[in-house]
């Protein structure tokens, strides 16, 4: 009995310091974790570009185009139906070209095929030639939506955020081990900074991980983010994203209950020893 108190004896000042320095690490986890999640995901351009650019993604986002492509031209004075403008196979060569543009500001999009591609489907469409106020207006909304979403929007946020995903998991796991060392220096044993490290770091799991099954469920997703812009495309790429990120957080879970369950051996080699 009397090596088990001379173990587990530690001051309330040290306590106090490493239930600080736990705090700390837990939001520095949080911060890591997150970052390298979206690291992992929609902070790879060719990751979010070849999920934007396929699948049910590209279908959403070319019934969008297309139906402001219709309205653009009713607005300009030709009187059509909800129709198919752009086929998939321009809009995915168009989104393609505007990520690889959004990382690279010396890349231009060629608007040429989809200019002429909409003017020939009008043609079809009303049986008629198209008007040269329609053209105009076609050509008008395409560089607009071209320059203030690749160039204006995107082409500024994204980068930004892949630069954030990135940084945030490299500066953060350097707090992390600085972190580390001052609970090594409060804790005294190494089997309780094992086991303040591994129940901080499983908790932070466990909570991810619940978050991450929450936003994988497509219900849930669209009602957090659906009355947003391009709502219906974001909740795509979160729920497509989703499993990838409860990965993340199983790994850390893992990691903490490792660090956790080897602390119980270390405890009972130093009880053994004293």
């Amino acid at each position: 009995m009397s090596a088990l108190q001379t173990t587990e004896k530690i001051s309330w000042t040290s306590r106090g310091w490493l239930g600080f320095f736990a705090i700390i690490y837990a939001v520095l986890l949080v911060i890591g974790a997150v970052s390298c999640a979206f690291m992992l995901t929609v902070g790879t351009p060719d990751k979010t570009s070849d999920f934007v650019s396929s699948g049910p993604a590209l279908t959403q986002i070319s019934k969008n185009i297309n139906h402001q492509l219709t309205t653009t031209v009713q607005k300009a004075g030709l009187k059509v139906n909800d129709a198919k403008l752009l086929s998939e196979g321009e809009v995915q060569r168009l989104l393609r070209q505007g990520f690889n543009k959004s990382m690279n500001d010396n890349l231009t999009i060629n608007l040429k095929p989809a200019e002429q591609m909409i003017t020939q489907n009008l043609g079809a469409a009303t049986v008629k030639p198209v008007p040269a106020p329609v053209t105009k207006a076609i050509h008008q909304d395409l560089s607009k939506g071209v320059d203030s979403y690749f160039q204006g929007g995107l082409g500024v946020v994204y980068p930004l955020f892949v630069l954030m995903t990135q940084t945030g998991t490299i500066v953060a796991g350097i707090l992390i081990v600085i972190v580390w060392f001052f609970m090594g220096l409060t804790s005294h044993k190494l089997w309780r900074w094992l086991l303040v490290v591994g129940r901080t770091t499983y908790f932070i799991g466990f909570l991810g991980g619940i978050a991450a099954l929450l936003v994988g469920i497509e219900q849930i997703t669209t009602r957090l983010v659906g009355s947003w812009a391009d709502g219906d495309i974001l909740t795509l790429v979160v729920v497509h994203f989703a499993p990838t990120w409860q990965h993340v957080a199983g790994v850390v879970i893992v990691l903490g209950l490792l660090l956790a369950a080897i602390s119980y051996l270390v405890r009972r080699k130093d009880l053994i020893q004293e």
